[in-house]
């Protein structure tokens, strides 16, 4: 048990943190000398309450609540007064102070207030004027760029439309030149076919009349032998008739040289003929080789993109054959189809006999 002096005239003891005995002796002056740290002058009565275990001390300016845990004070100010650290202060007194406070310092705040509100006003005023130019500034750098981009823009498209226009008369006139190749292409390829249809045909009338030629010559002279030995065997029986005999059999002899003469001018018309089939289209060209498989090539040559003719003649299986040919780049025996520039060209054509 340990004594704590809380009023001036009031003790009571403490047991376990809990009030267990009350001194209360005459009416008090003053009251609670040392309450939260701090003297306090008390005009009224201290009062313990025992069932709610703290002390209070009522009327005063400051009442103490003490807690059941020993040595812990709790400081609560009386109605109409305010705590401001330790020490309670009148609400009204503090008002009064703080109205008169208010009051004297009002002009120097209003003042001060003013003034910085001026302040602030030219600066703003200094700030919008710099802002005005800066805005200025920037917005005539930001249309010279932007007349510029608008320049470059332009010359860029007068260029590529000037390009554009340049393209397209090239494009037209490589169109009107193709046009024209085309076209004298399809002509030269016309007249071509033309000389070959007129090689066929002189082909087809000279082997004809070297058929007929063949056939006549054989009948003639299977006849004049048939003649001759007619005689030959009459002139065994006559020999008054010897001397006209061999008169006939000379003039049969003399005609027959003839037929062999008109035949072997025949026979050279013929190979000239061969020799002039097989060097058509192209100078340079040989005889076909009667001995063995050979052919001829001439040197290729291009006009606008379009082959001509290449090789003429051809020997083979012991024959005579012309290539005929359309625009072709080579020959063999195959009937072969190539595609070029967009055309189609025969390789080879139909292989005629002579």
């Amino acid at each position: 048990m340990s004594n704590v002096k809380i009023c001036t005239n009031i003790q009571y003891s403490i047991n376990n943190g809990v009030i267990s005995q009350v001194n209360l002796t005459t009416q008090p002056t003053y009251a609670c000398d040392e309450i939260c740290g701090q003297y306090i002058p008390v005009y009224g009565l201290c009062q313990i309450d025992l069932n709610n275990g703290y002390l209070n001390i009522i009327n005063d300016t400051k009442y103490c609540v003490k807690p059941f845990i020993f040595n812990d004070y709790e400081c609560i100010c009386a109605p109409g007064y305010l705590l401001n650290g330790t020490v309670c202060i009148n609400i009204l007194q503090s008002l009064t102070n703080l109205d008169q406070f208010i009051f004297d310092n009002f002009s120097t705040l209003d003042n001060q207030l003013k003034s910085n509100i001026s302040n602030i006003s030219n600066q703003l005023v200094i700030i919008s004027d710099q802002l005005r130019v800066d805005l200025l500034s920037v917005n005539s750098t930001l249309n010279s760029q932007i007349q510029s981009v608008i320049t470059n823009m332009s010359n860029i498209y007068n260029s590529l439309q000037s390009q554009i226009n340049s393209n397209l008369a090239s494009i037209s006139s490589l169109n009107t030149q193709f046009t024209s190749f085309k076209s004298e292409a399809i002509i030269i390829n016309n007249q071509q076919n033309t000389q070959i249809q007129n090689i066929i045909a002189i082909e087809n009338s000279q082997k004809l009349v070297t058929d007929s030629l063949r056939i006549d010559l054989t009948s003639s002279t299977n006849s004049l032998q048939t003649q001759i030995n007619s005689l030959n065997s009459n002139l065994q029986g006559t020999n008054n008739q010897v001397s006209t005999t061999q008169n006939n059999i000379n003039s049969l002899q003399t005609q027959i040289n003839n037929i062999n003469s008109v035949n072997s001018i025949q026979n050279s018309d013929i190979s000239s003929l061969k020799t002039q089939i097989a060097g058509s289209g192209g100078s340079g060209a040989l005889m076909c080789s009667l001995t063995y498989d050979i052919y001829y090539e001439s040197s290729l040559f291009r006009r606008y993109g379009y082959c001509l003719n290449i090789k003429r003649c051809c020997y083979l299986d012991g024959l005579y054959y012309l290539c005929i040919y359309n625009n072709a780049f080579f020959a063999d025996r195959a009937s072969n189809v190539i595609e070029y520039n967009a055309y189609t060209i025969a390789q080879c054509g139909t292989f005629i006999q002579i």
